[in-house]
């Protein structure tokens, strides 16, 4: 195989600047082959050097070389360190520093990522939930966070580790959400704020930088990140006051005031000369010069102790979007990563790849498969197709169905515009009924996204004549004002006999008439 088609069949990938925070004169690549022009050489461990923008290795220079793996993973040593890298390596050289760049699979990139963010050790759901997040974030800033590569390796991104920080579960919970994003409800990318810890508040980006809220976040009280299993739900530390004094250039530092009920939270710190500051430049700006994660979060208190100034919060981080020591507990406690999600980011939905659908609650791949052939079916049948995304909220239980929409147990579902809320699809396919609702809600979904209004004898009695279940009429049929008196009844009995009327009210409606002509057209006379 050449050089050239070698590179073609890598050249897929996300590009991250590994080592980013390093100064890198030089740097050893172990078990590897360059690529350089139209010439390879395989090697077992090369030393290259950067020199006035060209990248040198032995007797020889170029502006920049190409390095493959010979096994899974290639290795840099660096400054006594060791990364395992898989994909390939471009290096060039910015004056007399190394700029090396890893070329790696999405796949192996989300793997990492979320085995560098989250303990890999953290329960699958947890897991999975970092992974969307991950997916998310590489979705929304692929083109944005730097030029000439997609990522670094620093929090300024998404901490990578290489493939060091790849494990069965990483990878399986990246295999596992194959494809799913997290969006606002326009369908676009959230973006995926998580910490750490949030030490039991989830906080908005007002209130630590003082942006703009997206409508996708709440500031609420969070019980799964100030349990016993999160280690920085609160903290301690003590700061001489000649070096807070020295990271802000100030004298004679007299009080230190934090205001957390401002928006954003403020810091003042009075001396010879005051200095008013957002809580969250302090914490960068102190931790910068005296070590980081001394200030662990946004949120904490300050008070002269002598020559010490003791400072005391609640978690690590910003405190916006998921906790990951919040994830890891709802993970113990059984809860899925849709749930998760949905708890940290109440108002945003679950969507896979460029699905039409957006979801709330556990979605299998088997249900996704069967709502996709259900609307293919029912656009087939309307000649007219979705014009914008379908929301799809299931609920856990038919109890929290009927405590949400207020209806009775034996409604399968309510759609409300283009939202259609559903009781759990196993509990439909168990009373049969499962292909039949999932039909009729989208039919409703497409009329109304088409803003056709239909008497609700003629939708109801059309959505049965496509999608339900024959039934015989007994006697005879009540006049359209009466049938329509039955389907808003909350009597099981009465809303049955109404289904059944409605559909023969239709079909004698229709024994002239061609339903997808009507539906076309929107017409609405004469009913």
């Amino acid at each position: 195989m050449t050089a050239f088609w070698i590179i073609v069949l890598l050249a897929q990938g996300v590009r991250v600047r590994v080592l980013a925070s390093r100064d890198v004169g030089e740097l050893v690549v172990s078990h590897a082959m360059m690529v350089d022009g139209a010439d390879t050489l395989k090697f077992r461990s090369l030393k290259f050097r950067a020199r006035s923008g060209y990248v040198v290795w032995g007797n020889r220079i170029s502006k920049k070389v190409t390095i493959l793996p010979l096994r899974r993973a290639l290795s840099i040593d660096f400054d006594g360190e060791t990364r395992r890298y898989t994909g390939r390596l471009e290096l060039t050289a910015e004056g007399d520093k190394l700029v090396p760049i890893n070329i790696v699979n999405r796949g192996d990139y989300l793997a990492s990522v979320v085995g560098s963010e989250m303990t890999s050790n953290a329960p699958i759901e947890a897991l999975k939930a970092q992974a969307v997040l991950a997916r998310t974030f590489v979705l929304k800033f692929r083109e944005k966070k730097h030029a000439g590569f997609n990522f670094c390796d620093l929090t300024h991104c998404m901490h990578y580790n290489g493939s060091d920080a790849i494990t069965p579960a990483t990878s399986r919970a990246v295999r596992e959400t194959e494809g799913i994003v997290l969006v606002a409800s326009d369908g676009t990318p959230v973006e995926p704020y998580f910490s750490a810890s949030n030490g039991g508040k989830i906080d908005l980006p007002s209130k630590v930088w003082g942006t703009d809220d997206p409508d996708y976040l709440r500031s609420k009280d969070d019980p799964f990140s100030a349990t016993a299993t999160d280690r920085n739900r609160v903290w301690r530390t003590e700061i001489p006051v000649s070096k807070i004094e020295m990271a802000f250039g100030i004298t004679g530092l007299i009080d230190i005031e934090v205001d957390t009920m401002s928006s954003p939270m403020m810091v003042e710190l009075i001396g010879n000369t005051t200095m008013r500051i957002r809580a969250a430049d302090f914490k960068i700006r102190l931790n910068r010069a005296i070590g980081w994660n001394k200030i662990k979060s946004v949120r904490f208190s300050a008070r002269r102790h002598g020559s010490k100034y003791v400072f005391e919060g609640k978690g690590l981080g910003h405190g916006i979007g998921l906790s990951q020591a919040g994830a890891i507990e709802m993970a113990l406690r059984g809860y899925t990563f849709e749930e998760i999600l949905h708890f940290y980011f109440p108002v945003a939905w679950l969507r896979e790849g460029n699905s039409s659908f957006l979801y709330r609650g556990r979605i299998t791949e088997k249900v996704h498969s069967d709502l996709k052939q259900a609307l293919a079916d029912v656009e087939n049948s309307l000649s007219l197709r979705h014009s914008s995304p379908i929301y799809i909220v299931e609920f856990k239980s038919v109890g929290e169905f009927t405590a949400a929409t207020g209806q009775p147990w034996w409604k399968a579902a309510v759609t409300v515009g283009d939202t259609i809320y559903i009781q759990p699809f196993e509990i439909l396919r168990k009373r049969g009924i499962y292909s039949e609702t999932m039909r009729r809600e989208l039919y409703h979904v497409i009329l109304n996204q088409h803003d056709i209004e239909l008497p609700l004898w003629l939708r109801e009695g059309v959505a049965t004549l496509l999608f339900g279940s024959r039934q015989s009429v007994g006697g005879q049929i009540p006049p359209p004002q009466r049938v329509e008196l039955m389907l808003r009844s909350n009597d099981k009995e009465e809303f049955r006999r109404g289904w059944v009327y409605s559909a023969a009210l239709a079909e004698k409606y229709l024994s002239n008439r061609d339903i997808k002509s009507i539906l076309s057209s929107k017409q609405t006379g004469g009913m």
